[in-house]
């Protein structure tokens, strides 16, 4: 099932994200030492839809991504594969600049102890590394979490960083677990007044 088609009409956005390259001036050979200048520029970059044609970008965007992650257990692509197959890829969303796609965000069906409708968890999230700490995650992040208000879900959870989650208003209160993990790394962002409570289960395709 196309992602599109699973939740309300998705439609096409333009972001702009900030860039920063560097660029290392060496002043003489008699002085090694080097400066580095950075220079901001800022970029429009669409966010899409997942299409039919992305599949395989998206999967070897998820690879390149987390590989270099001491974390990862090389599972994210299989994982989003997975839910696309299952029906289960709520929202896919591709961030595109210059006509290249340079990243990429999922979200998918969870269930919060007896409550099986209306939360959605987040991840995996995925940007080419040379692209990283540039907005383009955020901007996928934002605009999932914008498309899963406006048709009315209870709210996101996910398992993530507090420090970097922490942006988009996640926030752990003790109340949602999962498995063995550590509270404050198990996140909810309540769209509505009913807060998450209880034990979370995620799709099965992260149980593969």
């Amino acid at each position: 099932m196309p992602a599109e088609a699973v939740i309300g009409d998705l439609a096409e956005r333009t972001v702009v994200c900030k860039s920063v390259s560097s660029r290392r001036d060496f002043r003489s050979a008699q002085e090694p030492d080097l400066t580095v200048l950075k220079a901001q520029f800022f970029m429009a970059v669409i966010i899409r839809p997942e299409q039919p044609g992305d599949v395989r970008v998206i999967h070897d965007l998820t690879i390149a991504a987390f590989e270099p992650m001491s974390f990862s257990d090389g599972s994210e692509a299989p994982i989003i594969t997975a839910l696309r197959n299952d029906g289960d890829l709520t929202v896919s969303l591709v961030a595109v600049s210059g006509g290249d796609i340079v990243g990429h965000v999922a979200f998918s069906p969870v269930t919060i102890g007896a409550e099986s409708h209306g939360w959605y968890g987040l991840g995996p999230v995925s940007v080419w590394p040379d692209k990283q700490r540039q907005g383009i995650g955020s901007a996928l992040i934002n605009e999932g979490l914008a498309i899963l208000r406006a048709n009315g879900a209870k709210g996101c959870v996910l398992i993530g960083d507090p420090a970097y989650y922490g942006r988009f208003g996640f926030r752990s209160d003790g109340n949602l677990s999962y498995q063995d993990l550590p509270a404050q790394y198990v996140q909810s962002l309540p769209f509505q007044s009913e807060p998450a409570n209880g034990q979370l289960k995620f799709s099965p395709a992260f149980n593969r």
